[in-house]
């Protein structure tokens, strides 16, 4: 994988371990999570946070009982022209709201969901973000949308068998997986995959995390890094000076230049 690009991991997300370990969980079998066993619907990985994965890693370690579980890919380069113009320009607009998976730790009474198109990118070869569990189309006209593109992706779908040693690697721009549903035995024997992500500009998502590591800042506290100030209303400074605010890769308040809290790398 590290040829892909950089490891990363979320802090409120599996404990931020950048090898997560993938298990049924008894009395979990209905959801929607790696921690079910029912049929997961197609998803992309994580298209709500603001550093998402580029790709993704299966690693096999041991089967379900019967090896019937199998992990359905489908490209959207595959699916791209069969589909009506019309369900193409509907798809590319924000009428779609992604709400986080319950993987993440957060305080169910706050909303994190961000509104987004489904493509984007090129016109002929586009990245895609879809989750046919947490997204929401926003009128009947973009879900008319959606459901042509799970139509398209499942004619087009193929299907691994994923046994000890076997190796899947995903591009989460492009591809949307699922899996079919299992019977888990909580015998300790049960399917056991492991999973990875990478991106590859590591750089973009440098404020999120500490220098040198690889795990991003809990989801919270990313919706509250983007907030913008209106002119007239920037925060102030303990002596009551205009402090200027920087939310960037290098955007931290180190020093005062003339009554001005500054990052130290303007010219100021």
């Amino acid at each position: 994988m590290m040829f892909l690009g950089e490891p990363i991991a979320y802090e409120d997300e599996k404990e931020g371990l950048l090898i997560q370990n993938i298990c049924p969980v008894k009395g979990q079998e209905k959801k929607q999570e790696n921690t079910g066993s029912n049929y997961l619907n197609f998803h992309t990985e994580d298209g709500f946070h603001p550093y998402p994965p580029d790709h993704l890693a299966l690693l096999g370690l041991r089967s379900d009982h019967e090896k019937i579980a199998e992990t359905i890919t489908a490209s959207v380069r595959n699916v791209v022209d069969t589909l009506p113009g019309t369900a193409v320009m509907l798809l590319r607009q924000p009428l779609y709201r992604l709400h986080p998976s319950s993987s993440f730790k957060l305080n169910q009474h706050e909303d994190y969901s961000v509104r987004l198109p489904v493509l984007t990118g090129n016109l002929s070869n586009p990245q895609m973000c879809i989750h046919y569990s947490s997204m929401v189309a926003e009128n009947e006209e973009a879900e008319w949308a959606l459901n042509k593109l799970r139509k398209a992706l499942l004619k087009v779908s193929v299907a691994f068998k994923l046994l000890p040693g076997d190796l899947l690697i995903m591009d989460n721009r492009l591809v949307a997986h699922a899996r079919t549903p299992f019977r888990p035995r909580y015998d300790g024997k049960d399917r056991w995959l492991q999973r990875m992500f990478t991106v590859v500009d590591f750089h973009r998502s440098g404020f999120s995390r500490g220098h040198g590591k690889h795990v991003c800042s809990p989801l919270n506290v990313e919706f509250t890094k983007d907030v913008h100030f209106s002119n007239g209303d920037f925060p102030r400074s303990s002596a009551g000076e205009r402090s200027l605010v920087f939310f960037g890769n290098s955007a931290i308040r180190v020093k005062t230049i003339n009554g001005w809290n500054c990052c130290g790398e303007c010219s100021l």
